[in-house]
């Protein structure tokens, strides 16, 4: 390993190391000590790394680890029975939220393909973030989490249309579009039909060398994140594959347990890595930034909450999905990149997505931390002018039975 690039990640791991504590110390979120450390330690601040671009690529191995797991965590069956849900409020959730980007754009002075870019880029969340956050309070599992992860997994279905779409964007073209279907379809039912005929025959065969099947794990991680680039998809989305494809396997819960260190290692250099890419920039910038981050924090109800309601869910679950949601992706980083690269829109727009970025993704760390407590206050709020959950109606009026149950536990 080259020797500057060896200096570089030691730095970003012992300066996110410093800010985590410092961070725990204030009991603050992690993902904030990340991001601030590389603020601190790239251009912005005192410009100590000097390999950015490497350090960015090997963070990308944090998202395929924890979309990895997150496959080898998700329920199929549950995921199933949710199929109807996650494809009407992940569509109409991406469209609602793209129009009120390209309005504010267009409020904001942008005109054509620019304004287009921005709405596009905010409308879809980040799967690292909301993940991650999720996780660690123990809530994937609920039915706000199923929810959530259910949307997050079709907007990367609609991601692939937008991709296909791109470069041809005043003139788009059927084909791709079909193709990248077909393509999509044949690396799904490949790996399910690898992993249903041929993987149990090798796990079975290395399941007593624990090293052995931590690494043969990974590779089939690989081997499907591989097999997802050929195709024009996304590590992430070959990782998830890769995950959800071993689920069903009695190991899949060793498997986690061993990949959950390195997860955490790769992740930190991502939010590293997001933090270096913060870039001062104009008056201007920053203000369209601003608008368009509130747009993304408090836009996401306007088309969730209705739609979940309509689908006869709660206003608890349509208001926590809805703070889960509330931050721009990263992949809204990559569609502005590309396009930058056709030349449809110039540097102040990319700039403009990333500072929106680092701010939702800083406000809805703690938008998803206080979760509960933000979705009682709202209830509140609607309770009083007489907006009441139906579902809470019918909660109070059982507890005049004087038949409680009581859940312990299971992150209910």
């Amino acid at each position: 390993m080259h020797g500057g690039l060896l200096h570089d990640i030691g730095t970003c791991v012992i300066a996110a190391t410093v800010l985590a504590f410092v961070a725990r110390l204030l009991k603050q979120p992690l993902i904030l000590a990340y991001i601030g450390a590389g603020l601190l330690i790239g251009p912005p601040g005192f410009k100590w790394v000097q390999e950015q671009k490497s350090i960015e690529q090997i963070s990308e191995l944090g998202l395929a680890f924890l979309l990895f797991i997150v496959g080898l965590e998700i329920d199929v069956k549950h995921l199933i029975k949710s199929g109807r849900v996650s494809a009407i409020l992940g569509t109409v959730q991406v469209v609602g939220c793209a129009l009120l980007g390209w309005a504010a754009a267009l409020a904001l002075g942008f005109r054509g393909l620019p304004a287009a870019y921005l709405g596009a880029a905010t409308a879809f969340s980040s799967t690292m973030i909301v993940v991650k956050l999720l996780s660690d309070k123990g809530e994937l599992d609920t039915t706000a989490g199923r929810v959530t992860l259910g949307v997050l997994l079709m907007q990367d279905v609609l991601a692939i249309v937008i991709l296909a779409v791109q470069p041809n964007i005043s003139n788009p073209a059927l084909l791709p579009l079909g193709l990248s279907v077909v393509k999509g379809f044949a690396l799904v039912a490949g790996t399910m039909l690898i992993s249903r005929f041929i993987l149990p025959f090798l796990f079975r065969s290395v399941a007593k060398l624990p090293e052995v099947l931590l690494i043969a794990a990974i590779s089939w991680c690989f081997l499907v994140s591989y097999a997802a680039i050929l195709a024009d998809f996304s590590i992430a989305m070959g990782a998830l594959i890769a995950g959800v494809s071993m689920s069903t396997f009695p190991y899949s819960l060793d498997v986690i347990a061993k990949i959950r260190s390195l997860r955490d290692f790769f992740v930190t250099l991502f939010f590293v890595a997001l933090g270096m890419q913060i870039t001062i920039g104009s008056p201007a910038t920053l203000v369209a930034a601003g608008v368009l981050s509130l747009v993304v924090l408090l836009g996401r109800f306007i088309p969730v909450m209705p739609t979940l309601k309509a689908l006869k869910y709660g206003q608890r679950v349509g208001i926590l999905t809805s703070l889960s949601l509330a931050q721009v992706s990263e992949f809204s980083l990559v569609i502005v990149s590309l396009g930058l690269g056709l030349k449809h829109i110039g540097q102040d727009i990319v700039s403009i997505v990333i500072v929106a970025l680092v701010i939702t993704s800083t406000v809805s760390t703690y938008m998803i931390q206080w979760n509960h407590k933000i979705a009682g206050a709202i209830m509140n709020v609607l309770a009083k002018r007489g907006v009441v959950d139906s579902q809470e109606k019918e909660t109070k009026s059982m507890g005049k039975r004087h038949h409680p149950i009581v859940i312990v536990g299971c992150y209910r």
